[in-house]
């Protein structure tokens, strides 16, 4: 072939080829595009989280600092409301005297109204003794009488004569609208016993003319013995 007839096929067949270095550079160039875009995008979702696990330390310390003050947390805990009513709820709070501060109780209704939905399954409710939470309730060891000081089976006869139609047939209480007997601080004083029963007690008329200082005892005595 003569040198005229090459020449002239070159710059066809360098047509027919791609630009190769061009392609390379627009491949090096996408992919380097998706790697800085996914960095870029996991660290905004880590600043996002961050951000809102900052938000509910705020919340929580908030709650901590203007609200278990006066409360005990079961009284929010134990909630399943709707956002609105949570807001409701904190704005009442505020309007009663709250100190919580205007800029973070936007962030305690959120948390609660995320934490306490209404639609998440009630907290059922809990059961516990006077004795567990050790009340005042309770007669203390070394208040009640020395033993012999009234005789309880005499005390319950006269109990159920006088007092039962009042307070029940245990001293838990009567439909009649007399309190439980059973473990209550009166207890703790035999003064005190004394003086309600003798003078009487709002509601309660005076028994001196009923029952004499040792049936009164009597009734003490049963009364002791009584399961509240």
């Amino acid at each position: 072939m003569k040198l005229s007839a090459v020449l002239a096929v070159v710059p066809v067949v360098g047509l027919l080829l791609p630009p190769v270095a061009s392609h390379c550079r627009s491949a090096v160039q996408d992919q380097k595009a998706a790697q800085d875009a996914t960095p870029k995008t996991a660290d905004k979702d880590d600043e996002e989280d961050d951000e809102a696990a900052y938000r509910e330390v705020l919340a929580k310390r908030a709650i901590q600092e203007n609200c278990l003050i006066c409360h005990e947390a079961g009284m929010y805990t134990n909630q399943r409301l709707t956002p609105a009513q949570w807001k409701a709820e904190v704005d009442k709070m505020v309007s009663w005297g709250s100190p919580l501060p205007p800029q973070d109780q936007q962030g305690v209704i959120d948390h609660l109204a995320k934490t306490y939905r209404d639609v998440d399954p009630a907290v059922p409710p809990g059961r516990v003794t006077l004795a567990a939470i050790d009340s005042l309730e309770i007669p203390k060891p070394g208040t009640a009488p020395e033993p012999g000081a009234g005789d309880p089976a005499a005390g319950a006869e006269l109990y159920k004569t006088n007092c039962a139609n009042c307070h029940g047939p245990a001293a838990l209480g009567g439909d009649l609208g007399g309190p439980s007997l059973a473990g209550r601080a009166v207890l703790n004083s035999r003064k005190a016993y004394d003086e309600a029963v003798h003078k009487g007690l709002r509601k309660m008329p005076a028994f001196d003319k009923v029952l004499n200082a040792s049936q009164q005892h009597d009734v003490f005595a049963w009364l002791l013995q009584a399961k509240p």
